[in-house]
């Protein structure tokens, strides 16, 4: 049996959180660790996508909470900058 794990097909099916969630979540905390790869910190981690053009390992960081939303608090300012800069 072939699975189709296209990132299209397990949205359609509903299936991509649980994916995440139950496989590659868990398989990246196992190769990469499961520390914050900004602080060190091994509490309350995630794994954080670092742009989401690529489903690569090089492509995702392990971070603790507290550092994950501080660098979506960073983006999001810079996002914002960057709206207002276009008008």
């Amino acid at each position: 049996m072939v699975w189709n794990t296209s990132k299209e097909h397990l949205k359609a099916t509903g299936l991509l959180v649980s994916f995440w969630e139950s496989f590659v979540s868990p398989s990246v905390l196992r190769i990469k660790g499961n520390k914050c790869e900004l602080c060190g910190s091994g509490k309350r981690v995630c794994v954080h996508h670092k742009s989401y053009e690529e489903q690569t390992l090089e492509n995702l960081q392990v971070l603790c909470f507290v550092c994950h939303n501080e660098l979506h608090k960073k983006l999001y300012r810079l996002e914002c900058k960057n709206v207002r800069s276009e008008k």
